[in-house]
């Protein structure tokens, strides 16, 4: 898990290469962001669902809230990251 600052072709282009393996297909929407990035990585995008199937990602979500709010109580924006690094190590 890591945090990116924006969705634009040129963040995204260095987030996956720090992230994921280089034999990874990564499955993506059609956002357009990821046209670029077809040339330098294997790509296969889904069509979007409307939000469903993303569950998993909601449960995720909610957990981290718990444990942040359990542990924490509290969360600034400076230390998001380091919060995150935590919680999945």
């Amino acid at each position: 898990m890591g945090h990116i600052e924006n969705f634009q072709a040129d963040t995204l282009k260095f987030a996956p290469k720090e992230m994921v393996d280089d034999q990874a297909v990564i499955r993506t929407d059609k956002h357009r962001s990821y046209e670029k990035l077809k040339k330098e990585m294997r790509l296969r995008p889904v069509k979007s669902r409307m939000g469903k199937g993303l569950e998993e990602l909601h449960k995720q979500i909610m957990q981290f809230k718990n444990w942040l709010r359990g542990i924490h109580h509290k969360c600034s924006a400076q230390h998001l990251h380091a919060y995150l690094d935590e919680y999945v190590y």
